[in-house]
């Protein structure tokens, strides 16, 4: 059970990245310092610098990649691609904020980078998804070259929906994952 001193701070979390993003999306992520952020919230600069201790991690929600990964892992009836698929989908394009933050990213290198690095951090958490799915116990070399392949173009498909929101996600994850199969 998550305690009020748990609550507050994450209605302080959602507070900062709700103005970072709407500053960062009128401003532009290099057109806005902490200070401004702070300005449009509760808190000081140096709470945000305790909450998130960097302007990427304000704009990205976290936890998405790994929930990508718990999702594949218990998506046992599908194709792993299938279920990676599916996965990305539910995770990131049923999230309303998420366009808002690819937008952000796309057009920011630094951002775009932390998106690819999230997505690279759970490769070895999805290597042994993708591992178990075969009946392994540990990941060989396949499963982490294809769990980072598959992340990879994650990454991509992510990046390319946000400068064509008017395409459907899945239609992207489809064209991005095909170039990983044989």
């Amino acid at each position: 059970m998550v305690d009020l001193r748990e609550r507050r701070q994450q209605l302080v979390r959602d507070e900062v990245r709700a103005a970072a993003v709407a500053l960062m999306a009128d401003r532009g992520f290099d057109g806005v310092t902490v200070e401004q952020i702070a300005a449009n919230t509760s808190v000081s600069p140096s709470t945000i610098y305790r909450h998130f201790g960097t302007k990427e991690a304000m704009v990205l929600t976290p936890g998405r990649p790994a929930a990508v990964v718990e999702r594949v892992a218990a998506d046992t009836k599908r194709e792993a691609t299938a279920a990676i698929r599916r996965a990305v989908n539910r995770v990131y394009g049923k999230d309303e904020r998420v366009p808002a933050e690819l937008q952000l990213a796309s057009g920011n290198a630094a951002l775009s980078e932390h998106v690819a690095r999230e997505l690279a951090d759970v490769g070895d958490a999805l290597a042994a998804a993708l591992a178990s799915r075969a009946g392994r116990k540990k990941p060989k070399l396949d499963d982490r070259a294809r769990a980072a392949a598959t992340l990879a173009a994650v990454a991509v498909a992510l990046l390319d929906w946000a400068d064509a929101p008017d395409t459907k996600l899945t239609a992207l994850l489809d064209d991005a994952l095909s170039v990983l199969s044989p």
